[in-house]
């Protein structure tokens, strides 16, 4: 293909440039708007339209080869010898026409030869389009059925990476509440460390892996989920099984989580939910609330939509409540209250 820049380079005329351009414009115009009209005529029109269409141009072209005969325009059977004007005759003539047989016993005389032309090139394109429908509803039928089992599958390897995750976080409980575990004193009520030379450094790593881990599944099933749904409506593909399991593993991550943050002691939330950390929180559990939101917007099954609206809750609890935002500012988030899901609000220290 020739380019603008060596037409110019070749001392090509500019009038001739600039035609060339605009031929290049044209021609991805006509292209661009020939495969929408192509797409809208095989994806969105009704295939009754067709055949309505189809044969009223076959009723309506015999009416015009039948009152055209008798005056030398109609169709005739051969060179001297037209034919009287008979509808049952141009009506088996046009449909001869449309559908292109062309047989050879009957032959357009006068106007009727571009009346004929048009209808052969109607019949053409409404067969061709047909086929291609049929074709592609039957191809699209096939590709949704391996699109869906391919979404399930997809889906039920986010629910089991959301149940290793939660799995993950118990266990992250655990122990964190023995590394951090207070014992009262024996001579009076106060409360000290039970082992002051106590290693908390390991039961933290654990917890910052398992964060990570988890950080790294929901912005990955975050950004899946907001891939295929730019391509069409991915949650109608998900089954309601599949839905209902990774939306109840969801809220289960979030619940647990919450009741790690929950347990933490006050003194030890610097060392566990250090800048890091929250930022991995914030940005996990925000990315989820947006992903509750949609499934509970979409699906169609009330138990699917009501598990999603809890894991939602639970989400937005640990974005709003128990996580600080980490870009706006670097000091720790609030406290939490013993005994409650509220924090303790900065205007109450």
């Amino acid at each position: 293909m020739v380019d603008s820049c060596l037409l110019r380079e070749s001392h090509v005329p500019a009038p001739l440039i600039g035609a060339f351009g605009m031929f290049k414009d044209a021609r991805k115009w006509i292209y661009r708007n020939s495969q929408k009209l192509l797409n809208y005529l095989i994806e969105d029109v009704h295939l009754g339209a067709y055949a309505i269409s189809f044969l009223s141009v076959i009723v309506g072209c015999a009416i015009f080869y039948a009152v055209l005969t008798p005056y030398g325009n109609g169709i005739a059977a051969g060179p001297n010898d037209p034919l009287t004007s008979s509808f049952p005759i141009a009506l088996y003539f046009s449909v001869v026409t449309i559908s292109s047989l062309g047989y050879g016993d009957l032959h357009p005389v006068g106007i009727s030869k571009l009346l004929a032309c048009v209808e052969v090139l109607f019949g053409l394109a409404v067969i061709g389009i047909v086929i291609a429908k049929v074709t592609s509803r039957r191809l699209s039928y096939h590709v949704k059925r391996l699109f869906a089992t391919d979404a399930n599958r997809r889906m039920e390897e986010f629910s089991a990476d959301f149940e290793t995750s939660n799995h993950a976080f118990q266990e992250a409980t655990k122990k964190l509440a023995a590394a951090f575990q207070r014992t009262p004193k024996r001579n009076d009520a106060e409360f000290m460390d039970a082992d002051l030379s106590r290693d908390t450094s390991g039961a933290v790593e654990f917890f910052r892996r398992a964060l990570e881990k988890f950080h790294r599944r929901a912005l990955l099933f975050c950004k899946h989920i907001s891939d295929e749904c730019d391509e069409g409506d991915y949650v109608a593909l998900v089954g309601h099984e599949s839905a209902d399991r990774i939306g109840g593993n969801i809220d289960q991550v979030a619940f647990t989580v919450g009741q790690l943050l929950l347990s933490v002691p006050p003194e030890s939330r610097p060392e566990i939910l250090d800048r890091d950390n929250r930022k991995r929180l914030f940005e996990a559990f925000e990315r989820q609330v947006v992903i509750c939101e949609l499934f509970f917007r979409k699906l169609t099954d009330e138990n699917g939509r009501q598990t999603f609206r809890r894991a939602k809750i639970h989400c937005q609890k640990i974005v709003d409540f128990y996580v600080a935002v980490p870009d706006l500012s670097d000091i720790q988030p609030d406290q939490i209250l013993n005994d409650t899901n509220d924090p303790m609000r900065s205007d109450t220290h």
